[in-house]
């Protein structure tokens, strides 16, 4: 059953690589905020942004590890992480619910502001709020 639920969220045959699960922050039916790696290493977190009839929508940034050193220490914000993204680009992943993944690439001066996790929210805010977590999460708790 776990490899059934893994495959669901985390887009399969794209150009982000086979991808592991490595931590689940936010979990709401399925991980919300999670990071995760590609077989060649890469780290990604990644957050749910909508949901649709047809599929969830999330967005993954690529993270150097000490850039995921320092999101996780709380020295860098959420929505920091994904605005101002080392290379300027996020990964817009659709799962559809039969299994199938798109995959876009986003240049960050084209994020919408309603997808981003609140200004100066940080990894150890969403970890202490576990009890707020509801369906309609987008990590802006």
């Amino acid at each position: 059953w776990r490899a059934n639920f893994i495959m669901s969220f985390l887009p399969t045959d794209s150009f982000l690589g086979n991808l592991e699960l490595l931590e689940v922050y936010v979990f709401y039916d399925c991980p919300r905020l999670f990071a995760c790696r590609n077989l060649s290493g890469q780290l990604f977190l990644a957050v749910w942004i909508e949901k649709t009839d047809e599929a969830d929508i999330w967005l993954y940034v690529s993270v150097s590890s000490n850039r995921f050193q320092a999101i996780h220490a709380g020295y860098l914000d959420l929505h920091t992480a994904y605005a101002k993204a080392e290379d300027r680009w996020i990964h817009k992943v659709t799962t559809y619910h039969d299994s199938s993944a798109s995959c876009e690439p986003c240049s960050c001066e084209f994020l919408k502001e309603e997808w981003l996790p609140e200004l100066g929210q940080r990894l150890s805010d969403v970890r202490d709020s576990k009890e707020r977590q509801t369906e309609d999460c987008r990590v802006a708790l």
